[in-house]
């Protein structure tokens, strides 16, 4: 073969291969940056639920609009929320033989949430690979489940597509995976949800947050409790045996809206329902989360309370929180921990976008 002949081969080849990788490199970015469907809303849901919600975050929602208003602040660039939302957070509490309920939270991405996945799997992967004592994995049904025991991070997480998930013990993790795996096969329209726990639930697609959970076993006192603060750390058996369901609407940047419902069984006396629902909205209304202001008037019906709530102060959370990343943002690029760069950071003012 000639030189000639064997150069224009090699030319050949190469350009092929060249050719070849840049094709699969499109068709792999389209696919990880595609926006993927999220999941059915009764994800993680199954006959031991006792406790279910759903809040769905869409581009135009007045939360999102407001942050990212607090964030053209810090940043002349203008964020393009159609590449980050629509973003959904299920939330799953299940009976377990303790006393304890096993905690499960799905936050899914739909715009490049497969590519979101595949990194954070990626570093989870990587942690776990590390052979640290504060970093353990399990495999269980595919998935790498990964903890960190040691440290302030409780809980178990695994990554599936566009989902990131978290659940509150290993066994819970695990079981997790299974209801995952379980939803992609049969499709979400024939998940295996208890009727009478969903069926109480508010519209997902009417409200950005609703939820419902049962009555049965302090279910109710549990989950409250596991909410910020010591307001809503109320004795097992104060509200019942009522079913807790809510609805939460944005009314505005820096305000939320809703309703609050207890349902009790037939039988309890008016007086009860009168009693256990004014003491839930005294102590809604004496919640002190930083500068959110909650305020909270019931009303009873036969065999049921009504909690009309409202907070407001919601723009000040959302302008510390980016505050907050700012922070460590800033920290990082300087090389300085966040509490060396924090006393210069405090003194920074937001960029002037105009």
């Amino acid at each position: 073969m000639s030189a000639r002949k064997w150069v224009m081969g090699c030319t050949v080849t190469a350009v092929t291969v060249v050719a070849i990788v840049i094709i699969c490199g499109v068709v792999a970015y389209k696919r990880l940056t595609a926006v993927m469907p999220l999941p059915g809303t009764s994800l993680l849901a199954d006959a031991d639920s006792v406790g279910h919600a759903v809040l769905r975050l869409e581009p135009d929602n007045p939360w999102i609009r407001q942050m990212f208003t607090e964030l053209s602040k810090y940043s002349a660039r203008e964020p393009k929320t159609a590449e980050l939302f629509p973003i959904e957070v299920i939330w799953s509490a299940h009976r377990t033989s303790s006393s304890a309920d096993a905690q499960m939270l799905d936050i899914s991405f739909g715009p490049r949430g497969r590519f979101f996945g595949m990194m954070t799997d990626l570093a989870l992967w990587k942690a776990g690979r590390s052979r640290q004592e504060k970093v353990s994995r399990v495999e269980y049904g595919g998935e790498g489940i990964t903890s960190f025991p040691g440290t302030p991070l409780p809980g178990h997480v695994f990554v599936r597509d566009n989902q990131i998930l978290w659940a509150s013990d290993l066994d819970a993790a695990r079981k997790a995976v299974d209801l995952v795996v379980a939803s992609e096969k049969q499709g979400p329209a024939a998940a295996t949800t208890p009727a009478t726990m969903i069926s109480q639930m508010p519209d997902p697609a009417a409200h950005p947050l609703v939820g419902v959970i049962l009555g049965e076993g302090g279910a109710v006192t549990r989950s409250l409790a596991l909410l910020p603060g010591t307001e809503l750390d109320m004795p097992e058996g104060s509200l019942g045996l009522a079913d807790l369901t809510f609805q939460i609407d944005a009314a505005s940047g820096d305000t939320a809206t809703g309703e609050i419902t207890l349902r009790f069984p037939g039988e309890t006396p008016a007086a009860d329902i009168d009693a256990a629902a004014r003491e839930l909205a005294r102590r809604l209304g004496s919640l002190t989360w930083g500068d959110v202001v909650v305020s909270a008037s019931p009303r009873t019906e036969p065999s049921r309370a009504i909690i009309a709530v409202e907070a407001s102060g919601l723009a000040k959370v959302h302008a510390r929180l980016l505050q907050e990343v700012v922070k460590v943002q800033r920290s990082i690029e300087s090389g300085q921990s966040p509490a060396q760069d924090g006393a210069s950071t405090d003194r920074e003012t937001p960029k002037d976008p105009n």
